[in-house]
């Protein structure tokens, strides 16, 4: 798809999950998160990628046949303007921040969007997260102060359900 100083992006394949999968763990690291915060597994990510129903979707970096970045990212619905494509995350190997693979991971994505009808592309960033923040704003995106981000975890969702992973 794209090539940059040698860095190709094309569309993630399922051979590419262990690699994907071990990028989200150095994030996860990076974030300072405990390894024991990842719930999700390769099978999963798998499963959720190629299986039956197809929860998510993924470019990749690659350099000499090997991985040094992942987009991963899915489509959702607004009622007021129709299809938008979410970037959960974005993830490039620490060695090769900072060489404009973010920008083509987001040419990507705004190509990806644009080429399936998507009236919006939107993501979250972490307040604290500085780098990416300057990044996001170099490519001109829009910071929208008036929404709050709400999110129920599992045992919130269970509690809420009246059903427990088990019983579901």
């Amino acid at each position: 798809m794209n090539h940059s100083n040698g860095i190709l992006i094309r569309q993630g394949e399922e051979k590419d999950i262990d690699a994907v999968y071990q990028l989200v763990e150095e994030l996860a690291i990076y974030h300072k998160h405990d390894p024991n915060y990842i719930i999700n597994s390769p099978e999963q990510m798998r499963e959720d990628a190629f299986g039956e129903n197809r929860y998510f979707r993924f470019f990749v970096a690659e350099e000499n046949g090997h991985i040094v970045g992942a987009t991963i990212y899915y489509y959702i619905y607004s009622t007021w303007k129709g299809k938008s494509l979410y970037l959960e995350d974005l993830i490039i190997t620490e060695s090769h921040r900072g060489r404009g693979i973010g920008k083509l991971f987001m040419q990507a994505l705004a190509h990806q969007a644009v080429k399936n009808g998507a009236s919006k592309m939107k993501w979250q960033v972490a307040e604290d997260n500085a780098s990416a923040i300057r990044f996001y704003e170099r490519v001109a995106a829009d910071f929208d102060p008036e929404w709050i981000n709400c999110e129920l975890n599992r045992e919130q969702l269970e509690s809420l359900s009246g059903l427990s992973i088990l019983s579901a």
